[in-house]
């Protein structure tokens, strides 16, 4: 009986279409462990959809994580997930708190930032570097009573600061990463209902979510054309092209 061992490399000398699929990965904090909500619209599943038969969706989100703590996981997730070729990198609402344990002094976060990407373009993974969204302290703030007497504040400020941050970085990778400004494009889209794109002030809704899928989709068209859903191999034939003993599969 013929083994497994050798059945895959009788698989992969025919001339069949590789059933190994390049991977999109999206990594961050909780906006991104979020973002397959099934009660508003879904980033994570839009983006599935899309890239449905194309490239695989790796959803890495880690709520109330930070560029410093991101540092410790990225290595690991590059290990098991092989065949990535596109990423979000989406931290920076955490790391923006004036205190606390999720605290990360702007420069540090620039060099955590820096130091997240060179992992990534070391194996040639071309990056969607995400800016924080909007703040809406008036809605947050009340549900984290004991945080804010602490002192664990967010500011409009300093999320535009850390923001800025990521735009400078960007800039130093032209060819390979790509910043997306969703504060400019949550302003930009929504206008005086931006506080309608956020859930509980912080996190995104479901309109939120639709504007980071589009820009998402636009910074791909525009820097990254390859990996343009309809410019990536569909796998295997649509179902009224198999042969009825599927040997041309």
């Amino acid at each position: 009986m013929e083994n497994t061992k050798s059945r895959a490399i009788n698989q992969s000398t025919s001339g069949l279409m590789s059933l190994q699929y390049d991977k999109f990965l999206l990594f961050g904090d909780s906006i991104t462990e979020f973002s397959f909500n099934p009660e508003q619209f879904s980033l994570g599943a839009a983006l599935a959809n899309a890239y449905a038969r194309r490239l695989d969706i790796v959803h890495r989100g880690f709520a109330g994580y930070t560029s410093r703590w991101a540092l410790h996981i990225l290595p690991r997730i590059l290990e098991v997930e092989q065949n990535v070729v596109l990423s979000t990198l989406f931290f920076g609402a955490n790391d923006v708190c004036l205190k606390g344990p999720q605290s990360v002094p702007i420069d540090e976060y620039e060099t955590n930032m820096e130091s997240l990407i060179g992992m990534l373009l070391a194996k040639g993974i071309k990056v969607l570097l995400i800016g924080p969204g909007l703040l809406d302290r008036g809605k947050w703030e009340p549900s984290r009573g004991e945080e804010i007497q602490k002192g664990w504040i967010r500011t409009e400020e300093n999320l535009k600061k850390y923001g800025d941050v990521l735009k400078k970085i960007a800039k130093g990778h032209p060819d390979d990463v790509v910043f997306i400004d969703l504060a400019e494009a949550f302003a930009r889209e929504a206008g005086d209902q931006w506080k309608e794109l956020l859930a509980d002030g912080l996190h995104f809704s479901g309109k939120g979510y639709q504007v980071f899928f589009d820009e998402v989709m636009k910074a791909i068209a525009m820097n990254f054309p390859q990996f343009v859903p309809d410019n990536i191999e569909f796998k295997l034939p649509l179902w009224r092209e198999v042969n009825e003993d599927g040997l041309n599969i």
